[in-house]
C-alpha cells in the first residue's frame, strides 16, 4: 500500500534517473578520491574507504524496493564520505605547504 500525502494523493516516488544520476556523481568521486586515502589515511583505512564506496554503490539496488530511500542513503552516506575525504585531503595539502617551506628555510640558512 502506497502512503499517501497530504492531499490524498499517492506519495511520488523518486524517479530511476535521478537515482542513478546521483549514485553516479557520487559513487563516480569517491572512486576518484579513493587514492588519495591511501596518503592521507594508510592503506587499511584505503581498503575500508573501498569497503564504503561499495556499499554506497550498493544502496542503489535499494532502488528495487524503494527508491526514495535509496537516493536518501547514498546522498547521506556518500556525502559524509566525500566531506571526510575532502578534509582529510585539505590537511595533508596544508601539512605538504608546511614541509616544503621548511625544506626552503633549511636550505637558505
Amino acid at each position: 500500500m502506497n502512503a499517501l500525502n497530504q492531499e490524498g494523493r499517492p506519495a511520488q516516488d523518486v524517479s530511476w534517473p535521478l537515482l542513478l544520476s546521483v549514485g553516479a556523481v557520487v559513487v563516480g568521486s569517491l572512486w576518484l578520491l579513493r587514492y588519495n586515502v591511501l596518503y592521507t589515511e594508510g592503506e587499511v583505512m584505503q581498503s575500508l574507504f573501498t569497503l564504503f564506496v561499495g556499499l554506497v554503490a550498493a544502496c542503489v539496488l535499494l532502488g528495487f524496493h524503494r527508491r526514495r530511500t535509496a537516493t536518501w542513503c547514498v546522498t547521506l552516506l556518500g556525502g559524509s564520505l566525500l566531506l571526510w575525504q575532502a578534509y582529510q585531503t585539505r590537511k595533508w595539502a596544508v601539512i605538504h605547504e608546511d614541509i616544503v617551506d621548511i625544506v626552503r628555510f633549511a636550505e637558505d640558512s
